[in-house]
């Protein structure tokens, strides 16, 4: 999820509105440099500037908000926060200090203040598109979707070319399962911004959704061709061609994400499907999880150290209880036992979100099962 921060005056996106801005020449060179550097030389700038005595008014407010986005971009949440409120203190109607104030606060994931600080900005400047468009992506951080889908529409409306909010919009078009309206929206996204490698994974990722498995890989290849360390496209890529039934595939795409206990889980199923023997790899990949958290337990499984009616009981909650029925229903499958894994992935079909890419597998196999 990308947000939106700004150096900048109200209203405006990004920091190009500092191109508007008076000339060097009218200004004490602090005050240029606290708004034109950046890092420690930027706040330096911004420091001496603030207790020189020279400003008032928006002109202090905006050095409080220039030194605010320098220590939130050093992930100094709160010393930006103090400055955006001094900020704010000064000057009430300053709608970009709130705007930043509350992308501060998403970086804490306190989202709530994050959107009390959006819709004052939104507030005070009514056409402040990237506020709808902070305030939107909060929401679906949420899963708030409707929401996030109304400010996101606003924001769209305000800056029509605003790759970001379609491509956030299509996340938020996803997880209401509205497959088509995330393509549509993800398709945008990279008409405006063709190297936009993450709306080619999330078109991928809708694709899956509606079991249009080729569409899903050329749009995860697209994404890894263009971000050639994406780990997540390859990840997804490689459950793509396993859902499709090309298990080697799926084992030369998931040998990328090598440190995903995720990842391990599956490419031992590929493997498995092929016949082969994965479980040497998997108690050596194993063995760098630095946690024995879950899906550790269905590691155990898939390497014999627990039964399968022990996996439910490890599950907690929701998520982790669908996730199993998915597991043992594939380890049940390896073993030939189909009448088992059949009941066990349909629990999973049943009870997965479909967001889940455990849902999409229990689809996957009940198919193959079927034929």
């Amino acid at each position: 999820m990308a947000w939106i921060a700004s150096r900048a005056l109200a209203g405006v996106i990004v920091a190009t509105a500092l191109l508007a801005q008076p000339a060097a020449a009218q200004r004490g060179d602090d005050r240029v440099t606290c708004e034109k550097a950046s890092g420690d030389i930027a706040i330096g700038a911004c420091s001496r500037a603030l207790t020189s005595g020279k400003y008032k008014g928006r002109d202090l407010a905006e050095l409080y908000n220039h030194r605010g986005f320098e220590h939130g971009s050093k992930k100094e949440h709160d010393r930006a926060i103090a400055d955006y409120s001094e900020a704010i203190k000064l000057d009430p109607a300053y709608a970009t200090a709130y705007n930043n104030r509350g992308f501060v606060y998403v970086g804490k994931k306190d989202y709530e203040r994050a959107i009390a600080d959006f819709s004052e900005a939104i507030k005070i400047d009514p056409k402040y598109a990237a506020a709808f468009y902070n305030r939107g992506a909060a929401y679906s951080v949420k899963n708030e979707y409707d929401l996030a889908i109304a400010d996101l529409n606003e924001a769209i409306g305000l800056s029509p070319n605003f790759a970001a909010a379609f491509y956030n919009r299509g996340t938020a078009h996803a997880g209401k399962n509205e497959y088509d309206l995330a393509i549509s929206d993800f398709s945008d996204a990279i008409r405006l911004n063709p190297k936009f490698a993450a709306a080619y994974n999330n078109r991928g990722f809708a694709h899956v959704g509606k079991q249009e498995y080729d569409s899903a890989i050329a749009d995860y290849s697209e994404a890894i061709k263009l971000d050639p360390k994406y780990a997540t496209a390859f990840f997804s890529r490689g459950l793509a061609h396993y859902y499709k039934g090309n298990f080697s595939a799926a084992v030369a795409d998931l040998l990328q994400t090598n440190n995903d206990a995720y990842a391990m889980l599956w490419r031992f199923l590929a493997r498995g499907r092929l016949g082969q023997d994965g479980s040497a790899a998997l108690t050596g990949n194993a063995a760098r999880l630095k946690t024995k958290d879950w899906p550790s337990p269905i590691v155990d499984l898939y390497l014999g150290r627990r039964k399968p009616e022990e996996i439910a009981a490890a599950a907690s909650g929701s998520d982790q209880k669908c996730q199993a029925a998915f597991y043992v229903g594939a380890w049940q499958l390896l073993r030939g036992k189909k009448a088992d894994a059949k009941v066990s992935l349909q629990n999973a079909a049943d009870t997965c979100p479909k967001d889940l890419v455990e849902y999409a597998g229990a689809v996957a196999e009940l198919k193959r099962l079927d034929r």
